[in-house]
């Protein structure tokens, strides 16, 4: 019995110990990856062109201008720049290692621009960098499109599946941006809450979420960003809609709106040709001469019709009330209605 005590005095003296052992904490996600703005990105992309270089700032400008993944923007070939199509296009090809998302991107005309500049002149960036203890340097650099094969190469090597690695590794990528997106937070600390969660996806995002806010249909934003089907949940939460996307929207619909009603009012009215009126006038004065002449003038006074001729003064009135017309869009519609009477 003295020795069953023992025993458990023992093991009370140890368990404090183990209690108060650390514990292994749980690793912290990142989350959903944050969208930016455009102004912000247009910031995050100089901050990555003035701090690393304007390789991995191609790259991370082609994840915006496309809604590509880093992977698959480090695997992209010169070849894939289908700039002379019509219309142009970004293949993205079905490759072992690139994804599942294989298609088609189209390329704005602004993009284009953007591109045949970067394969013209290059990319150039001038940055500071530290040589050892002692002192610093400045550098330039200077990165130019290869004319065929990958556009961002790297070491040839093999990993362990025995896949051959030409092209820059996406692994490095997240790391270099993951090192970025810190140094950026601490460059803008009044932003740092919205910024933190950097990472290679935030183009990606930032991409749908302009598409969104812009009013393109779910339907064609997700055949840009080459989501199935079943995967809508996931594009809808790449998608990070702020208040101030939804009034934007708002406020361009509106301008749409007001633009159609002052085309509308502007638009003069449409007359009947006058090959017609002459062609009628001939058959009928060959018959009767003096009733053609009558039904002749008629058709020249024919009132023509009106865009407005549908709608009614109580329409408009409301219109306004409802502060879709501004006082002058108001009176000159008036007065065309009035004159209708």
């Amino acid at each position: 019995m003295p020795r069953v005590l023992l025993a458990a005095l023992f093991l009370l003296t140890l368990a404090p110990a183990c209690w108060c052992a650390p514990r292994k904490l749980k690793k912290k996600s990142l989350g959903q990856a944050v969208a930016l703005s455009a102004q912000d990105w247009q910031s995050w992309a100089q901050f990555v062109l003035n701090e690393h270089g304007p390789r991995m700032y191609v790259l991370i400008m082609l994840t915006g201008m496309f809604a590509l993944r880093a992977g698959e923007a480090a695997m992209l070939n010169r070849e894939d720049l289908k700039l002379y199509m019509s219309p142009p296009r970004l293949c993205v090809p079905k490759e072992k290692g690139r994804g599942k998302s294989a298609g088609h991107i189209p390329i704005m005309p602004e993009q284009v621009q953007l591109l045949q500049t970067w394969i013209s002149q290059g990319v150039t960036s001038s940055r500071m960098v530290a040589l050892n203890q002692n002192g610093k340097r400045m550098i330039t650099e200077k990165y130019e499109l290869p004319a065929k094969g990958r556009l961002f190469a790297g070491r040839k090597m093999y990993n362990n599946k025995k896949v051959k690695q030409d092209h820059l590794s996406y692994h490095g990528v997240w790391s270099a941006v993951r090192k970025l997106a810190k140094k950026f937070c601490t460059a803008h600390p009044s932003a740092a809450s919205k910024w933190e969660q950097l990472r290679t996806h935030s183009g990606r995002a930032t991409k749908i979420t302009m598409m969104m806010g812009e009013g393109v249909s779910l339907a064609m934003s997700m055949e840009y960003a080459r989501h199935a089907k079943s995967s809508i949940k996931t594009h809808l939460g790449y998608g990070r809609l702020t208040p101030n996307h939804v009034h934007s929207y708002l406020m361009q619909e509106r301008s749409r709106q007001i633009g159609l009603l002052a085309t509308m009012v502007q638009t003069p009215p449409s007359s009947p040709s006058t090959k017609t009126v002459k062609k009628r006038c001939r058959g009928k004065q060959a018959l009767l001469p003096s009733r053609a002449t009558d039904e002749c003038q008629a058709v020249k006074k024919a009132t023509p019709y009106s865009a407005l001729q549908d709608c009614t003064l109580k329409d408009v009135m409301q219109w306004q009330a409802d502060g879709k017309l501004t006082d002058e869009e108001f009176g000159k519609i008036k007065d065309s209605l009035l004159k209708t009477l």
